[in-house]
Parts: structure tokens; C-alpha cells; sequence
């Protein structure tokens, strides 16, 4: 799928040359194919063909759009709570925000430091904004280990605690050896038939150790062009950036595909196995960074901007 390179501003009645009128209503068709039914029966605007009670295809919708922020939020998490730089031998905190169809959906923050041959991670993905206030979810993660001499990242520990608001779940796994062990969920997760065994997630990395991988600040000829095997502590998936392409502004792309590998019911591998994303980088003295990323969904185009 072909993403636009222009950065997708937030929805201003400015920026579009609306009356005040007009904007409230935009804003309110867009909210709308986000908005609970019992929201948008609230809406004056958006009341036509929607009955107090209504059940059916309008509780369909209000469970299908709740998951699908979610997961936005959750593909943040990993794809650009770490994107924002990160110094060597010292911490450095960054902030973003994230837009679903230009309304603001939340923020993310990470603290790293990156000293000798160690690193240790920490991130924050809350939802916020308009629709964030709306579809609850929380992720807080670490992730710690040790930069080799390639400047490949193999990690010890990982730790991550996600809470959409129905349950609060914290999982754990340790390394040896390069393959996850002592894998753990708090409280205790049923298994899945179809779950990714860990001892065969030999040289994947955590979420976090992934991110930092491929979105860490390096130089021109390291950026892009990668592949890096994820695993989670029950699905394993893949990370793919294609090499850097010009785009506006004097940025650089990178077009990357997440994929569904194990580990994920037989439903969602029916449904969709590969979601499309675009890395955009500023080349600074030699180096690359990190400005945003971006993707498109059934909503519009999804970009967590750098603050």
C-alpha cells in the first residue's frame, strides 16, 4: 500500500479555512466512526438511523472500532515509542503524540541510555486526545541487555504491562543462550494451541530491544534495509524496512512491513497477515533520526509525530 510522505497534520478549523460551524461538524463525522453507539447517540448531528438500545451491527461496530484503536495504540508501542533519538552513555527523555485520522488518539514517551556495551530501555504508550479519551489503553515496558561488537542488541530481560481497561496483564521473560526462557503472565494466561513455543524464538528480540534495533539514531549506510524477528512471550511477528527513499521536506523514507508470523489465532492470520507502515528520518552530520512514523488504516493515516 503506498503511503503519503507529507506529514498528516492535526484537524484545525484554521488549517482548513472552516467556519466554526463547519468544523464541529467535520470533527463530529470523523468521531463518529470511532464513537461508541451510545456516544453517538448523543450526537445531534450524527442521530439519523441510530435508536436508543440499538444492538446488532451497531454493537458489532462499537466492539470492532474499540479493537482496532487498541491495536493502533499497541502497533505505537512498538513501532515508535523509542523512535526519538537516544544518547550514548546518558538518559534522554522524548515525548510524541499520535493521530488517528488527524484527531488526537494519545502520547508516548521512552527514557534510554545507552552506555559502554548496555543498554536499558524504559517506555510509556496512554491513550489521549479526543479519541484516546474514549478507548482506554496503557502500556509501560523495560527492556535491558547488552550491545555487542557488531552493534547488534541481544537482551537479558524484558517486562511489559498493558491495561485496556477490562484487565490489567504483566508478562516477563529472561534470555539465555539468545532464546527467551522463564517465560511468565500475571495474572496467569490461559495457552493457545496455537502459541509460539519460546525454545523455538531462538535470536528473536523482545518488543522493546526490536524498536530500539531498527529506530535507534546511526549512520546513513546502517539506517534501513533490515529485518528483525519479535517475539512477545506467546506470538512471534517480523519488522522489515525496504532501504531509504527521498521524501518531502529534505527527509528520507523508509516503507517497512509488520507481519504476523506464530502465535496468533487462526481468525486474525484469516483476516489480515501483514500491515504496511513508512519510517521518515532527518539526516543530521552523517546520522540518521528518527522524525515520525506513520501508517494507513480504514480510519486514514495513523502518524506518531515527535514533539
Amino acid at each position: 500500500m503506498a503511503l503519503a510522505s507529507a506529514r498528516r497534520e492535526p484537524l484545525t478549523s484554521s488549517s482548513r479555512n472552516m467556519s466554526g460551524v463547519e468544523f464541529k461538524v467535520t470533527v463530529l463525522a470523523r468521531l463518529s466512526a470511532f464513537l461508541p453507539c451510545k456516544y453517538r447517540r448523543c450526537i445531534p448531528y450524527l442521530r439519523v438511523g441510530i435508536r436508543p438500545g440499538a444492538s446488532g451491527p451497531c454493537r458489532y461496530r462499537e466492539k470492532e472500532h474499540g479493537a482496532m484503536l487498541k491495536r493502533i495504540l499497541q502497533a505505537a508501542a512498538l513501532l515508535a515509542g523509542l523512535s526519538a533519538g537516544i544518547a550514548h552513555a546518558a538518559d534522554e527523555e522524548q515525548r510524541y503524540d499520535v493521530y488517528a485520522g488527524g484527531l488526537k488518539l494519545g502520547t508516548m514517551g521512552m527514557n534510554a541510555n545507552l552506555a559502554n556495551d548496555r543498554y536499558a530501555v524504559n517506555a510509556r504508550v496512554a491513550g489521549g486526545g479526543l479519541l484516546g479519551a474514549l478507548i482506554k489503553f496503557d502500556f509501560a515496558g523495560r527492556s535491558e541487555g547488552r550491545i555487542a561488537a557488531d552493534g547488534t542488541l541481544q537482551p537479558a530481560s524484558y517486562s511489559g504491562t498493558s491495561d485496556d481497561g477490562k484487565r490489567e496483564r504483566t508478562v516477563k521473560f529472561t534470555y539465555g543462550s539468545k532464546t527467551p526462557r522463564n517465560v511468565s503472565f500475571s495474572p496467569a494466561r490461559t495457552p493457545r494451541d496455537y502459541d509460539a513455543a519460546p525454545s523455538a524464538q531462538s535470536g528473536t528480540l523482545d518488543p522493546i530491544s526490536a524498536t530500539l534495533s531498527l529506530l535507534r539514531p546511526m549512520p546513513v549506510g546502517e539506517a534501513c534495509g533490515k529485518r528483525v524477528e519479535v517475539f512477545d512471550g506467546s506470538k512471534r511477528s517480523r519488522l522489515s524496512v525496504a532501504a531509504r527513499q527521498p521524501a518531502r521536506d529534505g527527509l528520507f523514507v523508509c516503507n517497512g512491513t509488520y507481519s504476523r508470523i506464530s502465535g496468533f489465532s487462526p481468525k486474525l492470520m484469516a483476516k489480515q497477515v501483514n500491515f504496511p507502515f513508512s519510517i521518515f528520518w532527518r539526516e543530521t552530520n552523517g546520522m540518521m533520526e528518527v522524525v515520525r512514523f506513520q501508517t494507513d488504516t480504514t480510519f486514514g493515516t495513523v502518524s506518531a509525530i515527535r514533539r
